[in-house]
């Protein structure tokens, strides 16, 4: 028959490297990349970058949680440059969008004039 023998669940805590790393030593430091430059984000489509925008939530969503966990903990948080560097990105996502969203205005804006315009000859 079945046996109710128990698999243990690994915690929370364990699910961190920094914290799972003994006091002395350093855990395995990950490069990380840098932020999008609005040049680039510029050449992406719309849904590109609601894509992007998505993707930099769930990973500023899970630094943050991180660092929540790490200052519970009482331990250094070591990747607040990345926390920035997401934060940058998302304010640049946010600044292309805005710019099509004017040049999209000032075009309808254009079309209702050249309208008008006909409309009076």
């Amino acid at each position: 028959m079945f046996s109710a023998a128990r698999v243990k669940k690994p915690s929370l805590v364990s699910q961190f490297t920094e914290l799972n790393t003994p006091a002395g030593e350093k855990p395995t430091t990950q490069t990380t990349g840098r932020a999008w430059k609005a040049i680039e984000l510029r050449l992406k489509s719309n849904e590109d970058l609601h894509r992007l925008w998505y993707v930099c939530l769930k990973e500023k969503n899970m630094l943050l949680a991180d660092k929540v966990l790490h200052d519970r903990y009482n331990r250094s948080y070591r990747n607040k440059h990345r926390i920035s560097k997401v934060d940058l990105t998302m304010k640049r996502i946010q600044v292309v969008m805005k710019e099509r969203q004017v040049v999209r205005d000032n075009y309808r804006k254009q079309l209702e004039e050249e309208y008008v315009e006909k409309k009076k000859k």
